[in-house]
């Protein structure tokens, strides 16, 4: 299976020469223990913390936003996982105490580095039948895919476009990418949700699950 190479490299750091992450952080990975047919993309892991934490109820905003998105059927790892959660940016930003291992702009080169040399592989491998990008990194990743997504706020692409675009082909695979906010506290975004929002979101909702 490729994608467990892909792993090996990611913990190996064999493609992050130049990523400032490299040397000061290390990698988090969720490992289906089966082939999976769904993904979701979030920007990267925050504070460090054990895979068992992140995918628990305790990971507030994000797991909580991602299990009720998918209507309590969010499972990213073990024996019956059904999504391949991935982030753009592989390594922790922070020590357990919130000592941050790089600057602000050191941040955004590794999300650059680490994307570009892990995720569209990561995608190519799995193949998955759509996926979740979650906030506006993710959605400015796949907008280099895809016209559509290009020069737009993220609030338009979900609240009045409907988050859901067809046929996005990444180099020569093509799928489906479902576009939702990020649940961050930062995000101002959810302080002052469109009329339509709940409609929106849940028609994406309905979506998801039509193709888990």
């Amino acid at each position: 299976m490729e994608i467990k190479f892909i792993w090996e490299e990611i913990y190996e750091r064999k493609n992050c020469d130049n990523c400032p992450l490299k040397y000061k952080s290390h990698p988090l990975l969720f490992k289906p223990a089966k082939r999976v047919k769904v993904m979701v993309v979030t920007e990267g892991p925050n504070e460090e913390a054990e895979p068992e934490f992140i995918t628990s109820i305790a990971n507030h905003p994000t797991f909580t936003f991602l299990r009720t998105l998918f209507q309590g059927k969010f499972q990213p790892q073990g024996a019956n996982a059904n999504v391949y959660w991935a982030h753009l940016r592989k390594c922790f930003l922070r020590t357990r105490s919130g000592k941050r291992f790089i600057g602000d702009k050191d941040e955004d080169k590794a999300l650059e580095i680490c994307s570009k040399n892990y995720l569209v592989r990561e995608i190519k491998a799995l193949k998955p039948k759509f996926i979740v990008a979650t906030g506006s990194k993710a959605d400015k990743f796949f907008s280099k895919y895809d016209d559509r997504l290009k020069r737009k706020k993220l609030e338009d692409l979900v609240f009045k476009e409907g988050g859901v675009f067809n046929n996005v082909g990444i180099e020569e695979f093509t799928t489906k990418i479902i576009i939702v906010p990020h649940p961050s506290g930062r995000n101002t975004l959810w302080t002052k949700l469109p009329i339509n929002a709940k409609k929106v979101l849940e028609k994406i909702q309905k979506e998801i699950i039509k193709n888990l």
